[in-house]
This record gives C-alpha cells, sequence and structure tokens, in this order.
C-alpha cells in the first residue's frame, strides 16, 4: 500500500511541475505588425481573381511568419460564397515556378491563413492571388484583406 502512496505523490509531484512550466514553445512574446493592407473592394467569379500583392521580393530578413486576414466577404449566390487563396512563385525574371494552392476561405466570417513566406517558397518573388471557388459562376465580393507578419521575440519563461 506504501508503494502506491508513494507512487501516486510523485505522480502529484511531476504533474505539478509540468503545470507550472509548460512547454517552452509556449511562452513566448511575439512582435508583429501590418505587412500589407489592402482596401479594394472587389468581385471575383471562377473565371477571375483579385491579387493581394503581386510579384513581391520575398523578404531578405529571416524569423518572419505571415498571414493572411479577410474581411467577410459575401457573393450573389451565398450559399456558395469561398475564395481559393494561392501563391505563385516568380524567379527574378518573372517566369512562373510553381503554384501553392494554401487553403480556401468559405462563408462570410474573417479568417486568417498562414502563408508560406520564408518556410517554403521557390524563386525570389511571390504573388498571392484569389481565385473564386463558388458554384454555378457565383460571383464573389471581396472587401479587403491584411497581411500581418510575426515572429517571436523572447521567451518570458527565464
Amino acid at each position: 500500500m506504501k508503494k502506491i502512496f508513494s507512487l501516486l505523490f510523485l505522480s502529484a509531484i511531476v504533474s505539478m511541475v509540468y503545470a507550472a512550466h509548460p512547454a517552452a514553445s509556449d511562452n513566448y512574446v511575439y512582435d508583429a505588425k501590418f505587412d500589407t493592407v489592402v482596401t479594394t473592394i472587389d468581385t471575383v467569379g471562377t473565371t477571375t481573381t483579385q491579387d493581394v500583392v503581386v510579384k513581391r521580393r520575398l523578404p531578405k530578413e529571416r524569423g518572419w511568419n505571415y498571414y493572411i486576414i479577410n474581411k467577410t466577404i459575401t457573393g450573389a449566390n451565398a450559399a456558395n460564397t469561398e475564395l481559393i487563396v494561392s501563391v505563385l512563385c516568380y524567379n527574378a525574371a518573372g517566369t512562373l515556378l510553381s503554384t501553392v494552392v494554401l487553403d480556401t476561405i468559405v462563408g462570410a466570417s474573417s479568417q486568417a491563413i498562414i502563408l508560406p513566406i520564408n518556410v517554403g517558397l521557390v524563386g525570389d518573388r511571390f504573388t498571392v492571388k484569389l481565385t473564386g471557388g463558388a458554384a454555378n459562376g457565383a460571383a464573389v465580393y471581396t472587401q479587403g484583406f491584411q497581411i500581418v507578419m510575426y515572429r517571436p521575440v523572447q521567451s518570458w519563461n527565464k
């Protein structure tokens, strides 16, 4: 019986230590700022696109992560309101090297999608492109976008 109580006591101490010091990845302070703010209101269909940024140079400063936030979107057919978000990669001469399809913005709510800038893009320029994914050729009305950059700057658990 003493062995069981000793084991329970030891596991309780280990649990308290883990609760007091969670994983280091949870203890970072982040620096964040707006990279791009697009206020353009546009109509995007299944055959048309909207470019958020066009052939921008990949940033030289490493350590920043990026995500795109959309303002609410509406459409001619609200049940089919969706945008396909993709990143097109170019070399210095402007030749398309690859297209990375990231995610789909669905419905009217705002969403944040992580962009693979500085993580997995080839070449040295990129374009963030939105394509209508709505069925039956329905139009999607965009209200603007923001690209935010963020990075961990320090751990507060020192």
